[in-house]
């Protein structure tokens, strides 16, 4: 199980086993905290992504990447991206991966 995403001071995702998010989320709520659970197709974010990477990796190894047109912030890092960055696969890797820090980004 993992933190999926940091959205705000007050929002966050988790991810996982859906046992163990659930567990999580039922906890939440009994302390009185807003829980909603995402339609998602997989745990992204989690360790669960861990058996796909090297694929995902792989594949994204053979797309062409382009400089942004647009200031972009990262995700992942919350900072400015550049193409040196954001150009290769093992970027996408680690963001599929780690947390999305929304939060992060937006400051």
């Amino acid at each position: 199980m993992a933190i999926a995403a940091i959205n705000g001071p007050a929002n966050c995702v988790i991810s996982g086993e859906r046992a163990d998010v659930s567990a999580i989320a039922d906890r939440f709520a009994s302390m009185g905290r807003r829980v909603k659970s995402l339609l998602v197709s997989h745990a992204f974010h989690s360790p669960m992504m861990d058996p796909v990477l090297d694929e995902f990796e792989r594949e994204l190894s053979s797309v062409r990447y382009s400089a942004p047109t647009t200031s972009l912030i990262s995700n992942l890092t919350g900072e400015v991206a550049d193409l040196s960055r954001i150009g290769c696969a093992s970027y996408w890797r680690e963001h599929l991966r780690h947390p999305v820090r929304f939060a992060q980004s937006m400051q």
